[in-house]
């Protein structure tokens, strides 16, 4: 799936879809949530465990069935290419922290300004990581160079969609800082969402291109 030259915009109710799903699956998301969640804090795994996570959701959002044990199949799949996108995201965390500090200690106008665009592109950076591990699903497991590709032209191509996620993730992230129990549910709604999006991105712009080729093909 290619989303280089979109025709179609994803649709605000992606949101209440992907919420809707999550209530549907509700029982086995939440176990992979959390399985996220326990594996997540040996640091090592994590790459791959949430990888695992956006197999599962990844299902769900086709309307496929899932089971217990398909988060631990997809992070085996993916296994080489989710190492190698958490080392990339490690490495670009590390490089974040060091300008923030860095610009924190210019101080003044100057140094505000610098943080604050910081900010915004790491926000950027955060939002396009997130399709990145939808596409590299949905593309498999040797294509993680076009799936970041892919992500990019996603989230330039749809900033108000892009917004409305970052949105919803602060008010995740809220949610979490109140109830720290409801993490796991939330990362699975965030994936949810990046999968949802994706699927009906694909749809939309297949029927676009079916209208295109009738309107072609009718005589004049």
């Amino acid at each position: 799936m290619s989303v280089e030259h979109p025709s179609a915009t994803i649709p605000f109710s992606v949101f209440k879809r992907a919420l809707r799903l999550l209530w549907e699956e509700l029982f086995l998301l939440g176990l992979a949530g959390y399985i996220w969640m326990i594996l997540g804090i040996l640091i090592l795994p994590l790459a791959p465990i949430t990888v695992g996570l956006f197999y599962v959701t990844n299902q769900v959002a086709h309307g496929n069935a899932i089971y217990f044990t398909m988060q631990f199949a997809g992070a085996w799949r993916f296994l080489s290419r989710s190492l190698i996108w958490g080392v990339l995201n490690a490495l670009a965390g590390l490089l974040i922290w060091a300008d923030l500090r860095y610009y924190q200690d210019i101080g003044g106008t100057l140094g505000t300004v610098f943080v604050t665009l910081a900010v915004l592109l790491t926000l950027a950076w955060i939002v396009i990581q997130v399709f990145t591990l939808s596409f590299l699903i949905e593309t498999g497991p040797t294509h993680l160079r076009a799936a970041f590709r892919q992500a990019f032209v996603l989230v330039v191509s749809q900033p108000l969609f892009a917004v409305g996620l970052l949105i919803v993730m602060a008010l995740l992230a809220l949610l979490c800082w109140y109830l720290p129990i409801m993490l796991g549910y939330a990362f699975v709604y965030l994936a949810l969402i990046a999968n949802v999006a994706m699927v009906t991105l694909r749809d939309n712009r297949t029927s676009v291109n079916r209208l295109s080729n009738e309107n072609n093909r009718a005589p004049r």
